[in-house]
């Protein structure tokens, strides 16, 4: 549009040392003044019919910088400084799943954000995130040849099923990330991709800040049990249930110390954990204090880690008929409560992995209508990617 100037800069690539607006400067000094005390947003200002344009200015991808939160805060101190200057926007983008990990360091004037419309009457939580649906088949495509550039993804005809896959914004990323500089893989599934993606995550020759299996083994030993329990299923941990496993604990690390934040908290082995957690992206967190809530940062994470701890559950028991019995538990847990539909469905997949195909036929002959569907559709879908595993007449 031609009264609107669009300025993007490298969120990695911004000193976060240097006051914003100085950062700005060096740029705008080119088109205005070399002099030391020039002021671009006084000179911009100056233009006739200002009042009827917009300087749009874009800081992409913050959580690529190496100080993220220093230099939102410089960020929120531009903001805040410029908040009456009608032509002047700014825009921050950050993944979704690492934006509150920043932000949970800054004390932001979120009056001075936009914030959309909560889709629950009277709450007051504040959020900037907006999530990526499933691409549209067009925007697919575009999304595609972006990752394609960005990732330097060699050229290779994708099948009609693997384009359906990508067409989850997450998924496409964590394939593009893995096949950096080769071919997407001729068969794609959503949950070996994240399963994949995890184990990427945990490779030093490929991350800098690989995930560690003590990591893992905090997220599915002490958290998930506070999310799946006798007590109920939820897919968000508060501060009032850390608490609470606090009080149970006769010994061992407390959970509480999660609420605390950063500064308080750096030393302490379950903070570190659930750092690292966080930093790769598994795990998000809002609010503060009695507001405090862990959750996982995507979807998937929750169907691959609640599986995970399923599966443990059940190879920790003797004998078919007891994993029987507790698969069917865990099934009608599921219909009861449909969060644990995707658990149940990759658990279902683990299981054919670890070649228990008889224990699911087992299970779908013992249970109602329902788990016997999810039983079949879970066959069905493994055996369609995989059909030179087929064993079993009975499948």
């Amino acid at each position: 549009h031609p009264d609107q100037a669009c300025l993007i800069y490298d969120g990695a690539e911004i000193d976060p040392q240097a006051p914003l607006r100085q950062t700005l400067y060096q740029d705008f000094k080119i088109a205005f003044s070399a002099n030391p005390y020039f002021d671009w947003i006084y000179e911009i200002s100056r233009i006739p019919g200002m009042e009827q344009r917009q300087v749009i200015l874009c800081i992409d991808s913050i959580h690529k910088n190496p100080q993220p939160a220093l230099l939102l805060k410089q960020i929120d101190d531009l903001v805040s400084r410029s908040k009456n200057i009608p032509w002047l926007k700014i825009i921050i983008t950050a993944r979704a799943e690492t934006w509150s990990s920043i932000r949970r360091e800054i004390d932001l004037k979120d009056d001075n954000y936009y914030e959309p419309v909560s889709p629950e009457p009277g709450s007051q939580e504040f959020s900037f995130s907006a999530e990526l649906g499933i691409f549209e088949p067009d925007e697919a495509e575009l999304a595609y040849e972006s990752h394609q550039r960005v990732f330097n993804l060699q050229d290779s005809v994708l099948s009609a099923e693997t384009k359906q896959v990508l067409r989850d914004p997450a998924i496409l990323f964590m394939e593009a990330e893995m096949q950096r500089g080769n071919v997407i893989k001729p068969k794609l599934h959503l949950r070996s991709v994240v399963r994949d993606y995890i184990q990427f995550l945990t490779n030093p020759e490929r991350v800098k800040d690989p995930l560690g299996e003590e990591d893992i083994r905090f997220l599915i030993d002490e958290l998930i049990p506070l999310m799946v329990s006798e007590k109920g299923v939820t897919s968000s941990i508060s501060a009032a249930r850390l608490l609470e496993a606090d009080r149970q604990r006769a010994e061992g690390s407390k959970l509480s110390v999660l609420i605390k934040g950063r500064k308080e908290n750096k030393n302490d082995p379950a903070y570190q954990k659930f750092l690292h957690l966080v930093d790769a992206e598994i795990l998000v967190t809002r609010g503060k204090d009695e507001n405090f809530e862990i959750s996982f940062g995507y979807e998937r994470y929750w169907d691959h880690f609640v599986a995970i701890y399923f599966f443990e559950t059940l190879m920790k028991l003797t004998g078919e008929r007891k994993r029987a019995n507790a698969i069917g538990e865990f099934a009608r847990m599921a219909q009861a409560q449909p969060i644990l539909y995707g658990p149940m469905m990759s658990l279902y997949f683990l299981l054919l992995e670890a070649k228990e195909e008889q224990l699911l036929v087992q299970v779908a002959r013992n249970s109602n209508q329902e788990c016997q569907n999810m039983v079949a559709s879970a066959l069905i879908d493994y055996y369609r990617i995989n059909p030179e595993l087929v064993r079993s007449p009975e499948l």
